[in-house]
């Protein structure tokens, strides 16, 4: 064990003088972070510009505008009529994606004194964005057209339970969430992100056994004494670790700065053993069988880029027809990204994720199985 050891400290004093690992590792994952999490996160929650204009000009338009700013989250920027023509241009020529009339007559339609009238929504179909909007104005609307209902009822001599249960109609929607918590898209940003930029570790200790192969290291530490798996422990032990610290920096990164919730702690590190056990053994198996730097960095792009997208680190697997997401079962990103998820965003616990964990076990026996395979190979490349 001291040869092991011996090589680790090698291993860890080489990678220290890397620094083009803090930034693939750390900075780069924390800049997708901050990027994504500030348009779709918590951070990210600024409110969406609305151009209304108002041409009925009356308490109950106002009214309407400001209940649609307040129930919709919205902030309403006001058109004047003048204008209107000209933000019609603008959406036509690809400069404005919304503009929300209200007609004059708003306010007598409203009290039942005069004839019905539309709110009319130009919004470009392009956007997603628009159809939130447009679906939270029809909300709003609804509830003008419910209250014009009740008011016909009341005046009808119905009472005011009796007009609840009309207006409640046959059938409704029970909300029952069966997490222990709830989600936001931070929920798959921060441990997805983790788990993919885990992945870029294999560039580093592929460069590295590279390296020490084609400079005879190898063969030296070989015609040492030191035995195939504890030249492989010696290797795996300091960029197993690096995962370990990278991962602890991004979730604590995600928590200090998004407020993510982390979970259950020894679950959570147990998580990050094992993705770390599994990131340095597929590296270890990848490195004993490329042929140069290049090759290294073009399959660590494919198993982190592809796996990323199939393991639903990216988006949701429901998301992917069922075929992507039989296949995305087949990458260790997506039963780290499940584990992880199951403690951070549904509050599990160990028991809870003992099979994710097994499954990346086992993926990492299976790469520590080829890369003793392929050992012999690399070893006699290192004579040469």
């Amino acid at each position: 064990m001291h040869m092991v050891w011996t090589l680790t400290r090698k291993e860890w004093q080489l990678l220290r003088r890397e620094r083009g690992v803090v930034f693939w590792l750390v900075l780069l994952p924390i800049l997708f972070m901050l990027v994504f999490g500030s348009v779709f996160g918590r951070s990210g929650q600024s409110k969406i510009t609305v151009p209304v204009a108002d041409l009925d000009r009356t308490a109950a338009s106002r009214t309407f505008i400001a209940e649609l700013a307040r129930d919709g989250g919205f902030r309403v920027s006001a058109v004047p009529a003048s204008e209107v023509a000209g933000a019609k241009e603008r959406m036509a020529a690809g400069k404005q994606s919304l503009l929300v009339v209200v007609p004059r007559g708003f306010g007598a339609a409203a009290d039942g004194s005069g004839p019905p009238v539309a709110v009319t929504v130009y919004r470009d179909a392009t956007s997603q964005v628009t159809t939130g909007v447009l679906a939270a104005i029809e909300a709003e609307v609804g509830r003008y057209r419910n209250g014009r209902i009740a008011a016909e009822l009341a005046a009808r001599g119905l009472t005011r339970p009796q007009v609840a249960a009309l207006l409640a109609g046959p059938v409704g929607v029970a909300d029952r969430p069966v997490n222990a918590r709830g989600f936001d898209i931070l929920g798959q940003i921060v441990p997805g992100y983790t788990v993919m930029f885990a992945f870029y570790a294999i560039i580093s200790l592929g460069r590295r056994l590279l390296r020490d192969r084609e400079s005879g290291m190898t063969a030296r530490m070989m015609v040492s004494g030191l035995t195939p798996w504890r030249y492989l422990a010696g290797v795996w032990l300091p960029y197993g670790l690096v995962v370990v610290v990278q991962c602890a920096v991004l979730l604590g990164f995600g928590r200090a700065v998004f407020g993510v919730h982390l979970g259950n702690a020894p679950a959570l590190v147990l998580i990050v053993l094992a993705l770390a056990l599994c990131v340095s053994s597929i590296g270890m198996a990848l490195s004993m069988w490329v042929k140069s730097e290049n090759q290294v960095n073009a399959w660590t792009q494919l198993l982190s880029l592809g796996g990323a997208v199939l393991g639903g680190l990216w988006f949701p697997p429901d998301l992917m027809p069922g075929f992507l997401q039989t296949a995305g079962r087949l990458t260790p990103q997506y039963w780290a990204q499940q584990a992880l998820q199951t403690v951070m965003v549904r509050g599990g616990h160990l028991a809870n994720i003992l099979f994710p964990l097994g499954v990346l076990l086992a993926f990492s026996a299976a790469a520590f199985a080829v890369a003793m395979w392929g050992f012999p190979r690399y070893l006699r490349s290192s004579f040469r």
